[in-house]
């Protein structure tokens, strides 16, 4: 940079010294950074962020809910009955358009039931202020799409929202648990990827550790291996024993029975928008309950210790 001539002893010493502290100010910033990653790295990147509070306790009682423009004001839901616990993995099965998505925007508040009530620990859903209930479920919906170009890291920063206050950033604290999310999902290397470039099973991993960094009791996944390859499905299913390994209960829907028995666990059967069948998987997944609810000849057959679901003839 050139010399300016006119500037005076005093001058050239503060500018010299704003340097200085600007090029200290990186560096520490950059021993932060690796501190942070060697600090998870230590304590394993499979760690799964420990939730905090007590287990949590929905129980939805003779739910309705109809679309306010829906034909003659049908009900997608109807006499929804059931109690959940976490840890327990309650997996929602059932056929499309069946109301499963639309259950899940009505236990985490999102839409208001016609009738029936939800109770979060013995208390009125409704009775909750949003940032209450984000502290002790976090939501991942099917479908994202973004609106602004934030990195990988950001997106993943934002499940801290629920612990801050107005106007406040993020803390050394809540950027270890935010870089343990990313490795623990293994997309450490996306961190400072633009969000809206990466693909959308990649954006569907960066949301699930997005629900990760917020640490609640109950993560709430709406059919979460859409968009994931085969490994990535498998590594998910790995995932979710984790959690509940860890004390985090897991609701989820999908489309995918072998998955339902697989994790085991609890299962409802949606069909119709009504309850058809609810309790532990391998009890609820009957072929007649299955083939019922798809309407096409199913079979449930063991191999080696694993039961698996297999569509159509075995002729």
């Amino acid at each position: 940079m050139a010399r300016r001539t006119n500037a005076t002893p005093h001058e050239w010493r503060d500018g010299r010294i704003a340097r200085q502290t600007n090029a200290a100010a990186r560096v520490l910033v950059e021993r932060a950074t690796r501190h942070v990653l060697r600090t998870v790295r230590a304590h394993k990147a499979c760690t799964v962020p420990a939730h905090k509070g007590h287990a949590v306790k929905l129980t939805l009682k003779h739910l309705a809910y109809a679309y306010p423009m829906s034909h003659a004001g049908k009900n997608v839901l109807q006499d929804v009955s059931f109690t959940y616990e976490t840890p327990d993995i309650l997996s929602i099965l059932g056929p499309n358009g069946t109301g499963k998505s639309t259950l899940l925007q009505c236990i985490m508040g999102f839409f208001k039931p016609h009738t029936g009530s939800i109770l979060l620990d013995d208390k009125p859903l409704h009775t909750y202020t949003q940032k209450e209930i984000a502290r002790r479920i976090a939501y991942i919906p099917q479908d994202h799409t973004p609106a602004f170009s934030y990195s990988v890291e950001d997106v993943v920063s934002m499940g801290r929202t629920p612990y801050l206050k107005a106007w406040e950033m993020p803390e050394y604290t809540d950027k270890t648990i935010v870089h343990e999310a990313l490795a623990c999902l293994g997309i450490e290397h996306l961190s400072t990827q633009p969000y809206t470039a990466i693909s959308g099973g990649e954006r569907r991993l960066v949301l699930i550790a997005a629900a990760l960094a917020q640490q609640p009791q109950l993560i709430v996944f709406d059919e979460p291996c859409a968009n994931l390859d085969f490994g990535n499905q498998y590594k998910f299913s790995q995932l979710v024993e984790r959690l509940h390994a860890h004390g985090c209960g897991v609701i989820m829907t999908t489309h995918y029975p072998n998955q339902v028995l697989d994790l085991g666990g609890l299962c409802a059967l949606l069909h119709g928008g009504v309850i058809q069948s609810f309790g532990q998987a391998h009890d609820v997944m009957t072929e007649q309950a299955l083939c019922n609810m798809y309407g096409i000849e199913i079979h449930l057959r063991r191999i080696d210790n694993r039961l698996v679901c297999i569509p159509g003839s075995l002729a």
